[in-house]
């Protein structure tokens, strides 16, 4: 995490300037005990690395990597701070970061008021636009390539980050993972009248990590603006937005009942039976 400098530090690789930290050991952690408050902290990298575990030197060369964690919401629909909620040991938080540590020269947590109180964390804004945008004003000037990515989906895989990230090295503005829409979709009015039933195969759920080109990304939130995810205005200011594919397991902890499966699967992968 880094808001201008790193506390997790830029170790460059013999191979490459892509810096990934593939021990989760180091990277950032929450202490189960603590509070939210002081709970987030970053620990520096002394392992080495390769770039050969995720991806190709030739895309590493030329890219530098942030990833921006938001963690500042306040669980309305939920009941309390769910991404403070405790999964496999550690907390949601905790899974959504040491994911984006892997991939990232750096990582910038966001968190809800009052509650950033040490390097590399951020204080969130009053919408998820407005919190992304502190965020990324903390991301240094030479990332070329931002993730985005929600602390309440504690199971993104390592395909996943490498799938958005490789579609904007490829040249889109931006990548977002979704998955097929099984239901009818039914478009309401304000009265609940149906005006339209979209083609099923046309629709994706989407999720993060979204990936972006950092360039692209700052001139979508330049002026601010809202959406319900970043994609929404990289798509307002007619950048391309490419779907890569999304994991069912890639969840987003909404509900008391999205914890009881979390807690469930975060034992089974602990165990190795996922």
């Amino acid at each position: 995490m880094e808001s201008g400098s790193s506390p997790a530090s830029k170790r460059t690789s013999p191979l490459t300037r892509l810096r990934i930290f593939p021990d989760a050991a180091t990277s950032a952690s929450i202490d189960a005990g603590a509070s939210a408050k002081n709970s987030v902290s970053a620990r520096t990298c002394s392992c080495a690395i390769t770039i050969s575990r995720y991806y190709p030197a030739s895309m590493a060369e030329n890219e530098t990597v942030w990833t921006i964690v938001v963690a500042a919401g306040s669980g309305l629909r939920f009941g309390s701070a769910k991404q403070f909620e405790t999964i496999g040991g550690k907390r949601i938080v905790d899974w959504a970061m040491d994911e984006a540590t892997e991939h990232s020269v750096g990582v910038i947590v966001v968190l809800p008021k009052g509650e950033a109180t040490s390097p590399g964390q951020v204080e969130g804004g009053a919408t998820r636009s407005e919190s992304v945008r502190r965020g990324l004003a903390a991301v240094p000037a030479d990332a070329t390539i931002v993730c985005v990515h929600d602390a309440a989906r504690p199971f993104a895989s390592p395909a996943v980050f490498q799938r958005v990230i490789s579609a904007v090295v490829d040249g889109a503005d931006a990548a977002v993972p979704g998955i097929a829409v099984t239901d009818t979709i039914k478009q309401v009015n304000e009265s609940e009248v149906v005006v339209a039933t979209p083609r099923r195969e046309t629709l994706r759920a989407v999720q993060t990590p979204q990936a972006f080109r950092a360039s692209s990304l700052r001139r979508a939130h330049e002026h601010g603006g809202e959406g319900t995810d970043d994609a929404t205005l990289i798509e307002k200011i007619g950048g391309e937005v490419v779907v890569v594919e999304g994991e069912i397991v890639n969840r987003k902890i909404t509900t008391p009942e999205d914890l009881e499966w979390a807690v469930i699967h975060a034992e089974r992968m602990l165990k190795g039976e996922i």
